[in-house]
């Protein structure tokens, strides 16, 4: 574990290893658009989510493509109907398909592994950002506008230098390595909606913020920021609504205790609460 000597230097350190190096970006294999074809009529097929984003993890994120499809949709009232079909049309051609959420997972645990979004093609924004519909979860449809909410993105984190993405890959991490069954996308819509109201991105107090942020809201609905004027619902699974709330309830405790330490100047206290935030990921102070 590398160690830091300052505050913002643990920060920095910590946000280099959370993002991936040296990635390109990455494509839809061509035997899944191929297989895909043979069962539907697909009209476009693009990167979205955190890759498009690049709010990434490293080792834990990975690739989201919307696949829009031209088909009946007078019988597609329920949205599992889409997921299954595409999920069966791809099990001919591969041995690990399944039917996970809102998309249809393809390879999971493999180095290649990805999640096919069905979706179909309903407008544009006032801005002019192609809008869909897609699965919400659970069987109905909610709009969508990933090109708006890249633009969106892009204008708060350049205001920021940075701080919008670098802020979500820290809630994201506390996600991952504490292994909270939360949406990752229902996390990043929240900070990107506080980070538009900053004029400037102090990691430590505004981690400390967003987490008191969603345990005041008891993860309430974040506004969609891509332009659609929805709503982004954290969903949880009844059975995920323990385990959620007492990760919340002790990452935010520890991100208290650790903006107390560091202003009483004991950083070494510091940074062992940042750890526990992170499950031991976060840099020791030296």
């Amino acid at each position: 574990m590398r160690l830091a000597r300052t505050v913002d230097e643990g920060f920095l350190i910590f946000l280099e290893e959370l993002s991936p190096a040296g990635r390109g970006t990455p494509g839809l294999r061509d035997e899944v658009r191929a297989g895909l074809a043979e069962h539907f009529a697909v009209s476009a097929t693009f990167l979205v989510g955190s890759y498009l984003n690049g709010t990434d993890i490293q080792g834990y994120s990975i690739p989201d493509y919307l696949i829009s499809v031209e088909c009946d949709w007078g019988r597609m009232t329920d949205s599992r109907v889409l997921l299954t079909s595409v999920a069966e049309a791809l099990r001919t051609h591969f041995p690990s398909v399944s039917v996970n959420g809102k998309a249809v997972a393809l390879f999971p645990g493999e180095a290649d592994a990805c999640r096919l979004i069905p979706a179909r093609l309903t407008g544009q924004t006032p801005a002019g950002h192609l809008t869909y519909e897609i699965p919400d979860g659970s069987g109905g449809w909610m709009s969508v506008c990933p090109y708006g909410y890249l633009a969106h993105l892009e204008d708060v984190d350049r205001r920021l230098e940075g701080g919008a993405r670098s802020l979500v890959r820290l809630v994201k991490a506390w996600k991952y390595f504490r292994a909270v069954p939360i949406s990752a996308f229902y996390l990043e819509s929240r900070c990107i909606a506080y980070a538009a109201l900053e004029k400037r991105m102090v990691y430590p107090l505004d981690l400390q913020r967003v987490l008191g942020l969603l345990w005041d809201d008891q993860l309430a609905d974040a506004p969609a920021v891509d332009g659609t004027g929805g709503q982004v619902s954290a969903r949880l699974a009844r059975a995920d609504r323990k385990a959620v709330f007492s990760g919340l309830r002790s990452a935010l405790y520890y991100a208290t205790c650790a903006v107390e330490r560091m202003d009483q100047g004991n950083l070494s206290e510091a940074f062992r609460y940042w750890g526990r935030i992170f499950s031991g990921r976060f840099p020791a102070c030296g």
